[in-house]
């Protein structure tokens, strides 16, 4: 019988760092549908005033994606790894396109991204996800 490999420190922690994204894309995602003209959200000193539906959206469906990637992670998956690193250039897009109106929200997304990619390039992780 094979030995299962053991999952790195590196890939444990950007999965860690992967699940708090993604419970915060639930979050935002389920406030910008639930905002109504009576009902206002705040978060992160940002108050969410108007319905952002497309948005709110697309937050949950990458929130699912996250997940989905998280698991492939912690299985040691190297299409997991790959889908980890699109979903991080994404989230560095999408920090980039709301630079201007938080910047420290969106510095803040994007030191997270690297970090995550950063912690999937380490050697270990690297040899973790080479087939045996």
């Amino acid at each position: 019988m094979a030995d299962a490999k053991t999952v790195p420190g590196a890939v444990t922690a950007a999965s860690v760092l992967l699940g708090i994204k993604a419970a915060l894309g639930v979050l935002i995602g389920l406030a910008l549908l639930a905002v109504s003209s009576r009902r206002h959200f705040t978060f992160a000193g940002q108050v969410i005033a108007h319905r952002r539906a497309g948005l709110g959206v697309l937050l949950l469906i990458l929130a699912v994606v996250t997940v989905v990637v998280l698991v492939g992670l912690v299985r040691l998956s190297a299409a997991a790894r790959i889908g980890a690193f699109v979903l991080e250039g994404v989230s560095v897009v999408l920090a980039l396109t709301r630079i201007g109106s938080r910047p420290g929200l969106s510095i803040l997304s994007i030191g997270i991204s690297i970090v995550v990619v950063v912690l999937l390039l380490t050697g270990s992780s690297s040899r973790a996800f080479q087939p045996t």
